[in-house]
């Protein structure tokens, strides 16, 4: 070390980032600091530069050693991937003479790995709200096409005897435009435009209809398989949440399988009804005591070791190569089902595949709600007079038929300016409004304020195609009136209808009594 390093020695050592002295010569390492030793593991005076910082057998391509001697630069900057850790750094090369008259490089090493990760966080925070305002747009109009879709199927199994053929075909359209529904709610769910409206589930029935959409998404190379236990209880979850769990456990089991060469790929996910007690000896001793659904999914991938398995719910954490992860997938998962009071653990070996044990709450008290049956026809009905406000005409057509079927006097608007207005001059009492939540002029919420000061003691239910950013939840008028999503189905929209209107009854008239299954007279 000559005396000049030597002299300027602590001043280097003090920089916190890592740094050394070369020589323009001869590309060799006159002085590495601290930072640098730490850096590379171990102090490289003396050796060549690539070498000793890159791993590299020959002068980097990057390096402006030769631009600055031919350009007389005092100094030069450059972003970096060092092929040593494959790590970004943003080089500061700064080029002086000694007071030997000799010609010396001062470079740094400022470490921009972590601002890059950053970097590419937003920007795909910033296409995954573009791409939610799309599928926010999206949603809104194809779940009105898909209530009048999936509404006229269902009015048409009430007009005919179940046994009659067409029933089954109405049936298949019903079911169709269902699956349709849940693409939607699907795509909402991965723009993270999704409302969260927790529901009671049988977890074997919804792994089973979600099965196809997985399939498709491994591809045919890779077996997926159902292990559903039985007498397993209902759990409460979003469906688009839970979805979203699945997708990203099976997402991350394919990934792990298309790196190894193994002759039958397999991923698997089944369901235990199990009970968790406080003994302390059992593995699971963290959970809360209770009933719990296990969900475990299994691979026969790659696996993982234990340094990874340790930080693998960690926000931005990722074991994939640039541009094909951004670390947030199993962060989510962890996040939800946290939210949700339950638990997952991870047992992974490198070699022998990984099994993702997500433990669920679950309630053998949570009645889920039946799906459509034979009996369709049986509709709840009354003889109020309901006043419609909804802007898509073919969805305000489909509700004033079905509303009149049931029994109700309807006095349709396709705008709450003219639903005001019929409000404002009819001659009768107006019992309920039933109102989209989005509509040109005037929407749902204004509507609803200056409809109560009209009819303080009608009820009022909101529906929406797609609630997004447009709409504060948190406004009183949406929390103190129900919110049906479309697609809505004919049982679901009659039952909060009848709800709604025989509540109003029983704080009106303490002796009312009606049972559900009475229709009231014509």
């Amino acid at each position: 070390m000559n005396e000049f390093i030597r002299q300027h020695k602590l001043i280097i050592d003090a920089i916190p980032d890592p740094a050394y002295i070369g020589g323009e010569e001869n590309r060799q390492i006159l002085y590495m600091n601290k930072a640098m030793c730490k850096r590379i593991g171990y102090d490289a005076t003396g050796e060549i530069c690539h070498r000793a910082l890159h791993g590299l057998d020959k002068p980097c391509d990057w390096c402006p050693i030769s631009l600055l001697k031919e350009t007389q630069d005092n100094s030069y900057n450059k972003e970096i991937i060092s092929p040593l850790d494959n790590r970004s750094y943003l080089t500061t090369l700064s080029h002086f003479k000694g007071p030997d008259n000799k010609d010396y490089i001062l470079t740094l090493f400022k470490d921009t790995t972590n601002f890059h990760a950053i970097e590419k966080q937003l920007f795909q925070s910033q296409k995954m709200e573009a791409i939610g305002k799309l599928a926010g747009g999206v949603a809104h109009d194809f779940n009105n096409i898909l209530t009048v879709i999936r509404g006229h199927a269902q009015l048409g199994m009430m007009e005919i005897d179940s046994e009659n053929p067409l029933w089954n075909d109405f049936n298949e359209i019903e079911q169709a435009g269902s699956r349709a529904a849940r693409l939607t709610r699907q795509l909402l769910a991965f723009s993270r435009k999704q409302v969260i409206k927790p529901e009671t589930i049988t977890i074997n029935k919804f792994l089973n209809d979600f099965g196809k959409m997985l399939n498709r998404l491994i591809g045919e190379d890779i077996t997926l398989t159902f292990k559903l236990g039985k007498n397993i209880y209902p759990i409460r979850a979003d469906v688009s949440q839970l979805e979203q769990i699945i997708i990203n456990l099976v997402v991350n089991s394919t990934d792990a399988i298309q790196e190894t060469q193994i002759t039958n790929p397999e991923i698997s996910i089944s369901t235990t009804g199990i009970f968790v007690n406080n003994e302390p000896s059992r593995s699971e001793s963290s959970i809360v005591p209770g009933n719990y659904v296990l969900i475990e999914v299994c691979d026969n991938g790659c696996g993982m070791s234990r340094e990874i398995t340790e930080h693998i719910f960690e926000p931005f954490y990722t074991t994939k190569e640039i541009g094909k992860g951004t670390g947030l997938g199993l962060s989510t998962v962890y996040g939800i089902i946290k939210q949700n009071h339950g638990e997952i653990e991870i047992e992974s070996q490198p070699g022998f595949g990984t099994t993702f044990k997500i433990y669920w709450p679950c309630n053998k008290d949570l009645r889920p709600e039946e799906a459509i049956k034979n009996n369709l026809n049986e509709i709840l009905k009354g003889d109020e007079v309901i006043l419609l406000a909804e802007d898509e005409e073919s969805t305000r057509k489909f509700a004033d038929q079905l509303l009149q079927k049931a029994g109700y006097t309807v006095i349709t608007a396709e705008n709450g300016v003219e639903a005001l207005h019929k409000a404002q001059s009819c001659t009768n009492n107006i019992d309920l409004l039933f109102t989209d939540i989005i509509m040109p002029k005037m929407g749902g919420k204004e509507l609803s304020e200056k409809f109560t000061t009209l009819y303080p003691q009608a009820k009022i239910i909101f529906t929406t195609g797609y609630l997004g950013d447009r709409v504060d939840q948190d406004d009183i008028n949406f929390k103190r009136h129900p919110i049906i999503d479309k697609p809505y189905e004919v049982r679901e929209l009659l039952s909060v209808i009848r709800k709604s209107l025989d509540t109003k009854k029983e704080s009106t008239n303490p002796n009312f009594n009606r049972r559900k299954s009475d229709s009231p007279p014509r």
